[in-house]
């Protein structure tokens, strides 16, 4: 079993730096070579022709130069882009995981937590209905134990006071000991409580 000290990966620090190096970390070296692509035949198309006239190079050199001064800030702006939308989906992705570890401390704790509620924008809405058709599930299965074990300390009650009226020391005992057992189930079913 976890350890309640453990924390969760979703909440830990260095994972949702991995998340935010990893994705943004890809998207520079794309966005790098990209920009290679873009300046990199210029430039051998300005050393190839060095011996050209000078108005060829100061075309060439001004439009390299131009895309230069265009392209690092869109750079700048598509990896403040990824930046922004990995963190984004990182939240809709991990709110609705907070929401889960509640539920299963809760049932943990002998608690049947009602159902959870997800926000339009969040992510795992199937699992949470899932979770929640789970959880109603146990909250039905406690329900017919109550009901159950109630029955059961009624037909002993029963038969207990038919077992009084007829004096049997050996029945007496085996309803006594009943009457024990059934009080240990009742026990173990109000341990659960419906939230």
């Amino acid at each position: 079993m976890m350890s309640r000290d453990r924390r969760s990966l979703l909440s830990d620090a260095s994972f949702r730096a991995h998340l935010v190096l990893v994705v943004t970390g890809t998207t520079a070296a794309l966005l790098v070579v990209g920009s290679a692509a873009i300046l990199l035949p210029l430039l051998l198309q300005f050393e190839g022709s060095a011996t050209g006239s000078p108005q060829d190079l100061g075309r060439l050199a001004d439009r390299i130069l131009a895309l230069h001064s265009t392209l690092w800030p869109l750079v700048a702006i598509c990896l403040g882009g990824v930046l922004v939308s990995s963190w984004l989906l990182y939240q809709r992705m991990v709110s609705p995981m907070v929401r889960f570890v509640q539920v299963f401390r809760s049932i943990e704790a002998g608690a049947l937590p009602g159902a959870i509620q997800l926000r339009a924008t969040d992510y795992l809405a199937e699992e949470a209905a899932v979770l929640n058709e789970m959880t109603a599930s146990l909250r039905e299965r406690h329900t017919a134990l109550c009901a159950a074990e109630e029955r059961l300390r009624s037909g002993i009650e029963d038969l207990a006071e038919q077992i009084e009226q007829s004096a049997d020391a050996e029945s007496a005992r085996l309803v006594a000991t009943a009457q024990d057992l059934e009080k240990l189930v009742r026990d173990q079913i109000q341990r659960v409580s419906a939230a």
